[in-house]
């Protein structure tokens, strides 16, 4: 029996949507220079300008240390970081925030 090509059709559509779907369900920080960054006893806080700290993650978190990497690098190069929450997350950009880890950090 032979599969023809609409047979990959639904799968690529399902990819597709799922992209845009997680695309839209984050809140992206703007791009702001890492000012601090503070190791506590269970989690590391980052300190941006014009943003308040954040909370890069805690140590039970796998992806903390690639987090804490892109922040230390940003940080000694001076580049900017970004960091993205889930909509759900209630986090404001502007305000403090010790409590909710980003789902992603991006640096530029």
């Amino acid at each position: 029996m032979k599969i023809g090509h609409f047979s990959k059709l639904p799968i690529l559509l399902s990819l597709l949507w799922a992209d845009t779907v997680l695309a839209d369900d984050t809140i992206s920080c703007p791009y702001t220079k890492v000012l601090e960054i503070q190791s506590q006893v269970t989690n590391v806080l980052i300190h941006l300008e014009g943003q308040g700290w954040k909370q890069l993650g805690t140590y039970q978190e796998y992806a903390l240390n690639s987090r804490l990497s892109l922040a230390l690098s940003a940080h000694a190069s001076g580049k900017q970081i970004m960091l993205a929450f889930s909509s759900d997350s209630g986090v404001e950009c502007d305000k403090t925030e010790y409590f909710t880890s980003p789902i992603k950090v991006r640096i530029r």
